[in-house]
């Protein structure tokens, strides 16, 4: 009899029949049959870092929110590849130095599977100003266009064009370009001769600035 697929009782009839002259005999047996039972949860949860830094920035503490694919997970984290430790969401961290930072996140569902591939989320601590150098543009000149070059530099920052502001006398600059190697060269529009003001802001990805201001004089 069977087999069996479905829990339950179920009741077997069994009869003898014998010679003619021994008399039937029945009788009844009850089995119980158990489902075998389902296989446990074996799949890890898929974690998600859903908030915080990326890029570059200036704080010293930095908050991120993350997520587990299964309700009910519990986490852990690993700041700059230190031990794991139990954390939830957000979560902070404080008094974050200069340079790179890495975070990673894992979840635990509640059958004790863990995700095995962390989200992972890196980013720069940048409190640092990026440097001037000027290299020509000082000095007296008769062009009444007069170009000016400036070494820029960074320590976490390729700085482009878009980084810089130069003002002649407050007003903007006719060009403006920066070399692969960090050479700002600007040209002013046309000055009247005589001492002229020029300032430049340089700013840094992560919003550090630094401004430098000389005198240019144009004479006849």
């Amino acid at each position: 009899v069977g087999p069996f697929t479905e829990p339950g009782a179920v009741v077997l009839t069994a009869s003898y029949a014998g010679d003619d002259d021994v008399a039937a005999s029945e009788g009844k047996v009850t089995v119980t049959v158990r489902a075998k039972p389902a296989p446990g949860d074996t799949t890890a949860p898929d974690t998600t870092i859903t908030d915080g830094p990326r890029g570059q920035g200036r704080g010293r503490a930095a908050t991120f929110t993350f997520t587990s694919s299964e309700p009910g997970s519990r986490f852990e984290c690993s700041l700059d590849g230190g031990a794991w430790a139990a954390c939830s969401s957000p979560a902070t961290f404080t008094k974050l130095g200069q340079g790179e930072h890495e975070l990673r996140v894992r979840a635990t569902d509640a059958a004790g599977n863990t995700d095995a591939s962390p989200a992972v989320r890196t980013w720069t601590v940048d409190r640092g100003r990026p440097k001037a150098e000027v290299l020509s543009g000082n000095e007296p000149t008769r062009d009444r266009t007069p170009t000016v070059r400036v070494r820029l530099s960074d320590l976490h920052d390729d700085l482009r064009a878009r980084d810089v502001k130069i003002r002649f006398d407050g007003q903007t600059a006719a060009k403006v370009r920066v070399s692969g190697r960090g050479v700002m060269v600007a040209t002013s529009r046309q000055l009247p001769l005589g001492r002229h003001r020029v300032v430049l802001v340089v700013r840094d990805e992560a919003g550090n600035k630094r401004v430098v201001r000389w005198w240019l004089t144009v004479r006849g």
